[in-house]
């Protein structure tokens, strides 16, 4: 268990967006979305980047820089790039290499980009630890990042993306350690690929991109089928917990997807942890994607919740479904 969290900052879209806002726009459609916003999605308030302005690749670059002060550290002091995103500014090149050129990191560093939806940042978590744990590797500090710019991608009339979907970045300095009981404990996985093609971006497909250029680029978006998502999750978390002989009364938080307040808390509650125990911050950025795990992470440490030593859960779920339990000791 060589893992450790060193530094982890937040950024978001500079524009803060309110629920008056998606009030009015759908009341003019005939919509009355206030109890949806508040009671089942747990809005409250997103930031959106600034059009033309702000980006995918804009807001990992600013959160990295940060991070980098944070930590006291350089471009040079980095082994390894991992950029999660779902709505990546490029895919040539890399964002991860793009990311290397700002900081002007050294030649022998390991940069790649990764889309695992939702659950990106999660599944780049887990590799670089495992690129830790192999004790002929010289990786032991890595730059973990992960930035959607999701708004721009919803449909107007489409009331869970539009009023929802927000644009934010989280940047993790991750280190080598010597140190017992800390890092990763364990992760598991399922994957329930029924609704595969439930959600798609573009609509249109890639090869067709060029051509359509109207509501066919935006995100075609199915809601999840919550249940059995919930319950593999749990399933997931308990494997974890039996393999380490640990229990849930052992979980000191609870940093699960940011999705809906409803989807958070029936999590929570499957699982049987105290409501006291969960960080939601949806409602006040909404729901960041791939980071969204770690925006409530973050969030408990600079509220000062969350200190070293303590018992994290994160869980989240990407598109298909594809769900990453993981308990880490911080």
């Amino acid at each position: 268990m060589p893992l450790t969290f060193k530094e982890s900052v937040i950024v978001t879209g500079s524009r803060l967006v309110k629920n008056d806002y998606f009030l009015e726009h759908f009341k003019k459609r005939g919509q009355d979305l206030e109890h949806f916003l508040v009671d089942i999605l747990g809005r409250n308030e997103r930031y959106h980047c600034e059009n033309l302005v702000e980006n995918t690749l804009t807001l990992g670059a600013k959160a990295v820089d940060e991070v980098l002060v944070k930590s006291k550290l350089t471009g040079k002091d980095i082994d390894m790039i991992i950029f999660c995103s779902q709505y990546p500014e490029f895919t040539v090149p890399s964002q991860a290499c793009i990311i290397h050129n700002h900081i002007r990191g050294k030649e022998k560093c390991v940069t790649l980009d990764m889309n695992a939806n939702c659950l990106g940042m999660l599944r780049g978590l887990d590799i670089i630890n495992r690129y830790f744990n192999d004790k002929n590797g010289e990786i032991r500090k890595a730059l973990l990042i992960g930035s959607d710019y999701m708004s721009i991608h919803t449909k107007e009339d489409d009331a869970v993306t539009y009023s929802s979907f927000s644009d934010g970045a989280c940047a993790i300095v991750l280190e080598y350690t010597n140190e017992e009981g800390k890092g990763v404990i364990g992760s598991a996985d399922r994957t329930l690929s029924k609704d595969t093609y439930g959600c798609l971006f573009p609509e249109c497909g890639m090869a067709n991109i060029s051509k359509y250029l109207g509501e066919s680029v935006k995100t075609s978006w199915t809601n999840p089928d919550i249940p059995p998502v919930i319950a593999s999750m749990k399933d997931a978390l308990y494997d974890v917990l039996e393999k380490h002989n640990l229990s849930v009364n052992d979980i000191d938080w609870y940093c699960g997807s940011q999705f809906t307040i409803s989807f958070f808390d029936g999590i929570r509650e499957a699982c049987g942890i105290p409501k006291e125990k969960g960080i939601y911050v949806g409602d006040k950025y909404g729901y960041t994607g791939t980071s969204s795990p770690f925006f409530s992470y973050t969030q408990g440490v600079v509220d000062g919740k969350i200190k070293k030593g303590d018992l994290v859960f994160f869980t989240t779920v990407g598109v298909g479904h594809t769900i990453c339990s993981m308990l880490v000791r911080v």
